[in-house]
Protein backbone atom coordinates (compact mmCIF):
# COMPACT_ATOMS: atom_id res chain seq x y z
CA UNK A 1 0.00 0.00 0.00
CA UNK A 2 3.23 2.54 0.73
CA UNK A 3 4.73 1.95 -2.67
CA UNK A 4 0.90 2.24 -4.60
CA UNK A 5 0.96 5.60 -2.56
CA UNK A 6 4.17 6.79 -3.28
CA UNK A 7 3.97 6.20 -6.89
CA UNK A 8 0.64 8.21 -6.60
CA UNK A 9 2.30 11.32 -5.18
CA UNK A 10 5.72 11.26 -7.99
CA UNK A 11 3.16 10.74 -10.41
CA UNK A 12 1.07 13.77 -9.23
CA UNK A 13 3.90 16.08 -8.73
CA UNK A 14 5.47 15.28 -12.24
CA UNK A 15 2.50 15.60 -13.86
CA UNK A 16 1.23 18.75 -12.12
CA UNK A 17 4.20 20.33 -12.76
CA UNK A 18 4.37 19.55 -16.29
CA UNK A 19 1.55 21.06 -16.79
CA UNK A 20 1.56 24.09 -15.03
CA UNK A 21 5.00 24.43 -17.23
CA UNK A 22 3.19 23.99 -20.38
CA UNK A 23 0.62 26.33 -19.24
CA UNK A 24 3.67 28.78 -18.38
CA UNK A 25 5.41 29.02 -21.77
CA UNK A 26 1.52 29.32 -23.16
CA UNK A 27 0.65 32.68 -21.43
CA UNK A 28 4.40 33.78 -21.98
CA UNK A 29 4.00 33.95 -25.93
CA UNK A 30 0.52 35.27 -25.30
CA UNK A 31 1.24 38.69 -24.80
CA UNK A 32 -1.86 40.30 -25.55
CA UNK A 33 -3.59 38.64 -22.98
CA UNK A 34 -5.23 40.71 -19.75
CA UNK A 35 -4.09 40.35 -16.14
CA UNK A 36 -7.57 38.92 -15.74
CA UNK A 37 -7.21 36.44 -18.27
CA UNK A 38 -3.87 35.12 -16.69
CA UNK A 39 -5.28 34.84 -13.70
CA UNK A 40 -8.27 32.77 -14.80
CA UNK A 41 -6.16 31.28 -16.78
CA UNK A 42 -4.00 29.83 -13.31
CA UNK A 43 -7.26 29.37 -11.45
CA UNK A 44 -8.23 26.95 -14.15
CA UNK A 45 -4.69 25.30 -13.97
CA UNK A 46 -5.17 25.42 -10.52
CA UNK A 47 -8.24 23.05 -10.82
CA UNK A 48 -6.98 21.22 -13.59
CA UNK A 49 -3.51 19.82 -11.38
CA UNK A 50 -5.88 19.36 -8.65
CA UNK A 51 -7.78 16.98 -10.65
CA UNK A 52 -4.85 15.20 -12.03
CA UNK A 53 -4.68 14.21 -8.15
CA UNK A 54 -8.28 13.40 -7.81
CA UNK A 55 -8.36 11.19 -10.99
CA UNK A 56 -7.02 7.87 -9.87
CA UNK A 57 -9.67 7.58 -7.32
CA UNK A 58 -12.16 7.64 -10.22
CA UNK A 59 -13.71 4.07 -10.35
CA UNK A 60 -15.58 4.36 -13.59
CA UNK A 61 -15.86 7.58 -15.90
CA UNK A 62 -17.99 10.34 -14.41
CA UNK A 63 -18.19 8.11 -10.67
CA UNK A 64 -15.90 8.95 -7.69
CA UNK A 65 -15.50 6.17 -5.46
CA UNK A 66 -17.29 6.93 -1.93
CA UNK A 67 -15.06 7.81 0.51
CA UNK A 68 -15.23 5.01 3.20
CA UNK A 69 -17.48 2.57 0.86
CA UNK A 70 -17.32 -1.11 1.46
CA UNK A 71 -15.48 -1.08 -2.22
CA UNK A 72 -13.30 0.85 -1.71
CA UNK A 73 -12.34 -0.08 2.01
CA UNK A 74 -12.08 -3.89 0.39
CA UNK A 75 -9.50 -2.67 -2.40
CA UNK A 76 -7.77 -0.78 0.37
CA UNK A 77 -7.53 -4.02 2.28
CA UNK A 78 -6.50 -5.92 -0.47
CA UNK A 79 -3.60 -3.59 -1.54
CA UNK A 80 -5.32 -2.66 -4.63
CA UNK A 81 -5.06 1.31 -4.53
CA UNK A 82 -6.17 3.15 -7.00
CA UNK A 83 -3.74 3.69 -10.19
CA UNK A 84 -2.97 7.21 -11.31
CA UNK A 85 -2.30 8.29 -14.81
CA UNK A 86 0.93 7.33 -16.53
CA UNK A 87 2.50 5.53 -13.19
CA UNK A 88 5.55 5.90 -11.83
CA UNK A 89 7.46 2.89 -10.72
CA UNK A 90 9.25 2.75 -7.75
CA UNK A 91 10.91 -0.35 -5.79
CA UNK A 92 9.14 -1.61 -2.88
CA UNK A 93 9.09 1.08 0.14
CA UNK A 94 8.79 -0.37 3.56
CA UNK A 95 5.45 0.87 5.52
CA UNK A 96 7.82 3.11 7.98
CA UNK A 97 8.60 5.23 5.54
CA UNK A 98 4.88 5.77 4.37
CA UNK A 99 4.31 6.30 8.21
CA UNK A 100 6.77 9.38 8.29
CA UNK A 101 5.22 10.69 4.76
CA UNK A 102 1.88 10.54 6.24
CA UNK A 103 2.75 12.19 9.73
CA UNK A 104 4.80 14.70 7.89
CA UNK A 105 1.84 15.84 5.68
CA UNK A 106 -0.39 15.89 8.72
CA UNK A 107 1.82 18.09 10.53
CA UNK A 108 2.36 20.42 7.35
CA UNK A 109 -1.56 20.93 7.92
CA UNK A 110 -1.84 21.28 11.04
CA UNK A 111 0.81 24.08 10.77
CA UNK A 112 -1.01 25.50 7.76
CA UNK A 113 -4.37 25.53 9.25
CA UNK A 114 -3.08 27.38 12.45
CA UNK A 115 -1.24 30.04 10.40
CA UNK A 116 -4.85 30.34 8.52
CA UNK A 117 -6.39 30.34 11.53
CA UNK A 118 -4.48 33.32 13.27
CA UNK A 119 -4.38 35.19 9.93
CA UNK A 120 -8.18 35.17 9.89
CA UNK A 121 -8.00 36.18 13.76
CA UNK A 122 -5.95 38.95 13.01
CA UNK A 123 -7.66 40.11 10.00
CA UNK A 124 -10.82 40.35 12.27
CA UNK A 125 -8.95 42.30 15.10
CA UNK A 126 -7.46 45.06 12.42
CA UNK A 127 -10.95 45.40 11.41
CA UNK A 128 -12.41 45.77 14.61
CA UNK A 129 -9.76 48.08 15.40
CA UNK A 130 -9.97 50.02 12.85
CA UNK A 131 -11.40 53.77 12.90
CA UNK A 132 -13.11 55.92 11.11
CA UNK A 133 -11.15 58.39 8.45
CA UNK A 134 -10.09 61.95 10.18
CA UNK A 135 -12.60 64.62 8.98
CA UNK A 136 -12.26 66.37 5.51
CA UNK A 137 -9.96 63.48 3.95
CA UNK A 138 -12.82 61.58 2.00
CA UNK A 139 -14.06 64.57 0.82
CA UNK A 140 -10.50 65.22 -1.00
CA UNK A 141 -10.90 62.34 -2.92
CA UNK A 142 -12.98 62.92 -5.50
CA UNK A 143 -12.54 59.57 -7.49
CA UNK A 144 -13.52 57.13 -4.66
CA UNK A 145 -16.44 59.89 -3.92
CA UNK A 146 -17.55 59.43 -7.89
CA UNK A 147 -16.78 55.02 -7.90
CA UNK A 148 -17.87 54.40 -4.46
CA UNK A 149 -21.46 53.84 -4.79
CA UNK A 150 -20.78 51.78 -7.61
CA UNK A 151 -20.74 47.91 -7.26
CA UNK A 152 -19.77 46.16 -3.78
CA UNK A 153 -20.00 48.44 -1.16
CA UNK A 154 -16.48 49.55 1.17
CA UNK A 155 -15.89 51.97 3.76
CA UNK A 156 -12.61 53.72 3.89
CA UNK A 157 -11.08 53.39 7.58
CA UNK A 158 -7.62 54.23 9.45
CA UNK A 159 -5.25 51.65 11.05
CA UNK A 160 -2.31 51.77 12.88
CA UNK A 161 -1.87 48.23 12.59
CA UNK A 162 -0.85 48.00 9.32
CA UNK A 163 1.79 48.72 7.36
CA UNK A 164 0.60 49.98 3.67
CA UNK A 165 -2.77 50.55 2.49
CA UNK A 166 -4.71 46.93 2.51
CA UNK A 167 -8.19 45.52 1.48
CA UNK A 168 -10.06 43.68 4.20
CA UNK A 169 -12.80 41.83 2.69
CA UNK A 170 -14.90 38.84 4.25
CA UNK A 171 -18.03 40.10 5.06
CA UNK A 172 -18.42 43.80 4.77
CA UNK A 173 -14.97 45.00 3.40
CA UNK A 174 -13.15 47.85 4.79
CA UNK A 175 -10.16 49.81 3.06
CA UNK A 176 -8.06 50.12 5.58
CA UNK A 177 -5.28 53.01 5.18
CA UNK A 178 -2.45 53.35 7.83
CA UNK A 179 -1.96 56.80 9.28
CA UNK A 180 2.01 57.36 7.74
CA UNK A 181 0.17 56.98 4.53
CA UNK A 182 -2.39 59.31 4.72
CA UNK A 183 0.37 62.05 5.99
CA UNK A 184 2.91 61.24 3.44
CA UNK A 185 1.20 61.44 -0.31
CA UNK A 186 -0.50 63.41 -1.83
CA UNK A 187 -4.47 63.90 -1.68
CA UNK A 188 -4.43 62.96 -5.49
CA UNK A 189 -1.91 59.62 -5.00
CA UNK A 190 -3.88 58.49 -2.12
CA UNK A 191 -7.21 58.58 -4.03
CA UNK A 192 -5.37 56.54 -6.44
CA UNK A 193 -3.85 54.14 -4.25
CA UNK A 194 -7.85 53.84 -2.87
CA UNK A 195 -9.17 53.12 -6.07
CA UNK A 196 -6.52 50.14 -6.51
CA UNK A 197 -7.98 48.74 -3.31
CA UNK A 198 -11.39 49.30 -4.49
CA UNK A 199 -10.58 47.08 -7.46
CA UNK A 200 -9.91 44.40 -5.40
CA UNK A 201 -13.32 44.48 -3.78
CA UNK A 202 -15.28 44.76 -6.88
CA UNK A 203 -13.24 41.68 -8.47
CA UNK A 204 -14.00 40.15 -4.93
CA UNK A 205 -10.49 39.21 -4.29
CA UNK A 206 -10.96 38.37 -0.51
CA UNK A 207 -12.65 35.39 -1.58
CA UNK A 208 -10.62 34.27 -4.00
CA UNK A 209 -7.45 34.28 -1.87
CA UNK A 210 -9.44 32.44 1.16
CA UNK A 211 -10.18 29.43 -1.11
CA UNK A 212 -6.49 29.54 -2.22
CA UNK A 213 -5.44 29.73 1.37
CA UNK A 214 -7.20 26.61 2.01
CA UNK A 215 -5.94 25.42 -1.09
CA UNK A 216 -2.79 25.68 0.04
CA UNK A 217 -3.09 24.58 3.51
CA UNK A 218 -3.67 20.86 1.98
CA UNK A 219 -1.56 21.07 -0.97
CA UNK A 220 1.14 23.64 -1.20
CA UNK A 221 3.57 20.87 -0.44
CA UNK A 222 3.06 20.43 -4.44
CA UNK A 223 5.66 22.81 -6.49
CA UNK A 224 3.21 23.36 -8.64
CA UNK A 225 0.74 24.54 -6.49
CA UNK A 226 3.01 26.63 -4.71
CA UNK A 227 4.18 28.65 -8.02
CA UNK A 228 0.47 28.66 -9.13
CA UNK A 229 -0.34 30.51 -6.06
CA UNK A 230 2.49 32.93 -6.92
CA UNK A 231 1.12 33.58 -10.04
CA UNK A 232 -2.17 34.35 -9.06
CA UNK A 233 -0.80 36.61 -6.62
CA UNK A 234 0.83 38.81 -9.34
CA UNK A 235 -1.85 38.57 -11.96
CA UNK A 236 -4.71 39.56 -9.07
CA UNK A 237 -2.58 42.94 -7.89
CA UNK A 238 -1.85 43.97 -12.20
CA UNK A 239 -5.55 42.89 -12.37
CA UNK A 240 -6.55 45.66 -9.71
CA UNK A 241 -3.94 48.45 -11.31
CA UNK A 242 -5.91 47.71 -15.03
CA UNK A 243 -8.77 48.22 -13.12
CA UNK A 244 -7.51 51.29 -11.51
CA UNK A 245 -6.34 52.89 -15.21
CA UNK A 246 -9.84 51.92 -17.14
CA UNK A 247 -11.82 53.72 -14.37
CA UNK A 248 -9.22 56.70 -14.26
CA UNK A 249 -8.57 56.72 -18.21
CA UNK A 250 -5.41 58.28 -17.13
CA UNK A 251 -2.62 55.24 -17.13
CA UNK A 252 0.36 57.25 -16.74
CA UNK A 253 -0.76 58.98 -13.59
CA UNK A 254 -1.39 56.03 -11.81
CA UNK A 255 1.93 54.17 -13.19
CA UNK A 256 3.80 57.40 -11.41
CA UNK A 257 1.59 57.49 -8.38
CA UNK A 258 2.88 54.19 -7.71
CA UNK A 259 6.70 54.51 -8.64
CA UNK A 260 6.38 57.88 -5.94
CA UNK A 261 4.72 55.67 -2.90
CA UNK A 262 7.09 51.69 -3.64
Amino acid sequence: MTTLVVEWTLSWLWQGCMLTLIVAGLLRVTTGASATTRFLAWWATLAAVLLLGAAPFVDTPGTLVPAGSLSGLADVVEGAAPTPLFPLTVPTIPTWFGVTLALGWFGFVGVRSCKLALSLRRLRSIKQASAPLPDGIEQDLPLWLNIRAQGRPAELRLSRRIATAAMLGLGSPVIALPPQLVDSVSRADLDRVVLHEYGHVQRRDDWSMIAQALIDTVFGWHPAIWWIGRQLHLEREVASDDWVARHTSKPHEFAACLARIS
